[in-house]
């Protein structure tokens, strides 16, 4: 993860403007052995508690959270998926 530090009041709140403007964009990076039904699309559900504090995906659509995602294999490993994922909502 990457952590952000301002050095003063006035730029902590320009860089909490721009979270809540949705202005910062994060990207997560997986690598799995499983092959998605889909080179590319979204993974849209809400998102409930699961053991041990962790999170799950459930099925349910109330409040989804919806994150878009993209798969590529990875050079010199097969089975093995490079995914790039961008969060949609804040969830």
């Amino acid at each position: 993860g990457v952590m952000c530090f301002a050095k003063s009041q006035a730029a902590a709140a320009d860089v909490c403007r721009s979270f809540l403007r949705r202005e910062v964009h994060k990207f997560y990076v997986a690598i799995s052995d499983r092959r998605p039904k889909k080179k590319q699309g979204l993974v849209v559900g809400d998102m409930q508690r699961s053991r041990r504090g962790q999170w799950r995906l459930a099925r349910t659509k109330e409040k989804p959270a919806v994150t878009r995602f993209t798969s590529v294999a990875v050079p010199g490993h097969p089975g093995r998926r490079l995914y790039l994922l961008r969060p949609q909502t804040g969830q």
